[in-house]
């Protein structure tokens, strides 16, 4: 593996993990691959620049099924911003909201970025009460991109490897955008958790169909 390639840790958040208001199920299991591929960052030259998402959400967000008074995880119609359109937005268990500890990210990531120090940038989505987001290159209707494809280009990164959760959502659209903006794609198939695992397989398919390649961490050690 040239040291072109950045690993990308998406959403490692409390609230996406197992005691979460919208856990992945598996969602610890994942942690000991994301540990090891940190811990050992030195050996491969896989770090050149680690990513994280961080799904900040503001109380009253647009996605928020409190907002609303609706049910969690119905669905119902909201205006899409900048436009006279709408569109369909799943409704969400509160979550991440800015300053909670479901927001946090998980303690033993949160340390290893520490002594990763200069080597980490730190990418935040979903502050926008307006607009839900996805995936950590842009918001879900691409009104609003982050700096993330910037900071990639700007370390002349060609390649990302994925890790986090939750394989069907958020790491499948940071991978397809990925893909979009023209990176190279690995994503860790023991180093991501899915909220509804029988759905893992139909992702992992799709995002072959994008050109991503579904690795374990060993094939990504010895690349």
């Amino acid at each position: 593996m040239a040291n072109s390639t950045a690993l990308v840790v998406v959403d490692v958040q409390n609230d996406f993990l197992p005691g979460g208001s919208l856990a992945a199920p598996n969602g610890n299991d994942i942690l000991p691959v994301i540990y090891d591929l940190l811990d050992h960052h030195s050996q491969f030259p896989l770090v050149v620049a680690s990513v994280v998402s961080v799904h900040d959400h503001p109380q009253g967000h647009i996605s928020f099924a409190s907002t609303h008074n609706a049910e969690p995880f119905s669905t119902i119609n909201v205006p899409i911003p900048l436009s006279d359109e709408t569109y369909q937005q799943i409704m969400w268990p509160d979550h991440c909201i800015q300053g909670s500890e479901g927001c946090e990210l998980e303690s033993g990531l949160q340390r290893r970025l520490k002594e990763l120090g200069g080597k980490v940038k730190y990418i935040h989505k979903g502050g926008d009460e307006k607009i839900d987001s996805y995936s950590a290159f842009a918001d879900n209707r691409y009104t609003k991109f982050t700096p993330l494809a910037q900071h990639l280009h700007a370390n002349h990164i060609s390649d990302i490897v994925i890790v986090g959760v939750v394989t069907e959502l958020c790491v499948r659209a940071t991978a397809i955008d990925a893909r979009k903006f023209g990176f190279g794609v690995k994503i860790v198939r023991e180093g991501v958790a899915a909220a509804k695992p029988e759905a893992s397989e139909g992702t992992f398919s799709e995002l072959a169909q994008w050109g991503c390649q579904i690795v374990s961490a060993d094939e990504v050690k010895l690349s």
